[in-house]
């Protein structure tokens, strides 16, 4: 505990207005957001840590008059909007193990608990309500001030899983697909995995016209996507055609291009992450002359395969990636190039077909 106890009092003007958001939002998600876009944009902000307060903070109603607060008076005034709405929230500081907690400003975050999700970390001065929580994996919060956990936690670390198995079917006048797209805890640590409109944009170069959730969670997202595309292909190109197989986007296949051979520094990735894809082309009118491809590399910490089987008038691809380390030597650096390579070869990502 930080400062003296807190009393979550709100004045009636805000406690009206949580109520008319709380009927307007039925989502608890979707009510979050708007609860920390308030506290964002409302109050005026003063970048006062709290040790040059005296370690001091003004009673809410005070907040609310002035239209003015510290990182701190915001984070208590977003406790209290999310409490008021009956979610229950704490501030917290965010640390390193091994390291003494202080009470600054960067460390400041609220914790939210939704029940039988993943906790939500939210900062009180970012522009997007994403949660942060798998951004401090391995560190420990502890509360600001006394609430219903007054213990330490420690923020646990999640798999990063993307599963894509589709079946695509190319004739001369039109494609048409399904296909079901798994994901857990979404790669990119800084969007929050509840953004539905994400989905929407993951598969290309074919818009689906359908994205149905299947499953509403925090943690993982399962989602039931069709395709139709009517692009008459013989009025691009008579005789071979280039066509970019469906992607995911903010995947492995989007990564940079890692740029060196050799390294003589400690490389470090964002997260682990383990994808699978799989993708069924049925052709008609169609034939593919890719080449049969069978790549594949493997490490105590990881691995990589491409494989690609064609018939001819169908053509199956594989392709698996799963790195369980974040940080790698120069040794380990080669390695993982040749993962990453394996994964996004291009032969494994285009089909070229033929009348």
């Amino acid at each position: 505990m930080f400062v003296d106890d807190i009393v979550y009092d709100l004045p009636k003007t805000l406690s009206n207005w949580v109520a008319t958001q709380k009927k307007q939002y039925p989502s608890k998600v979707a009510l979050l957001f708007r609860l920390h876009d308030y506290v964002r944009n409302q109050p005026g902000y003063s970048d006062l840590e709290i040790a040059q307060t005296g370690g001091k903070v003004r009673t809410l109603r005070e907040v609310f008059q002035s239209n003015i607060a510290t990182k701190m008076e915001k984070s208590l005034l977003l406790t209290a909007m999310v409490i008021e709405a009956g979610i229950h929230a704490e501030p917290v500081v965010v640390y390193q193990k091994n390291v003494i907690p202080l009470l600054k400003n960067n460390q400041l975050k609220v914790k939210i608990d939704l029940k039988d999700e993943v906790p939500i970390l939210l900062d009180v001065n970012k522009p997007f309500a994403y949660n942060q929580w798998f951004r401090y994996a391995g560190q420990l919060a502890t509360p600001v001030v006394s609430g219903k956990t007054n213990q330490v936690i420690q923020i646990y670390e999640a798999d990063n899983i993307i599963k894509f198995k589709g079946d695509l079917r190319i004739t001369k006048t039109i494609n048409l697909g399904t296909a079901s797209l798994y994901l857990q805890h979404y790669p990119n640590h800084l969007k929050a995995l509840f953004d539905d409109s994400t989905a929407k944009k993951i598969i290309y170069p074919i818009k689906p016209n359908t994205v149905e959730r299947t499953k509403s969670s925090i943690v993982s997202t399962s989602y039931s996507i069709t395709f139709k595309d009517t692009t008459n292909l013989l009025s691009k190109i008579q005789s071979r055609y280039r066509f970019q197989i469906p992607e995911i986007k903010s995947a492995v296949s989007e990564w940079k291009p890692l740029l060196f051979d050799e390294r003589q520094t400690i490389y470090t990735l964002p997260y682990p992450i383990q994808e699978d894809y799989e993708l069924e082309v049925e052709l008609e009118g169609w034939q593919c002359v890719n080449q049969e491809i069978n790549l594949k590399n493997k490490t105590d910490w990881g691995y990589a395969s491409l494989k690609i089987r064609n018939k001819g008038n169908s053509v199956k691809i594989n392709r698996s990636i799963n790195i369980e380390k974040k940080t790698f030597n120069q040794k380990e650096y080669s390695e993982l190039k040749e993962m990453i390579n394996i994964y996004k070869n291009y032969n494994g990502k285009t089909l070229i077909l033929k009348n």
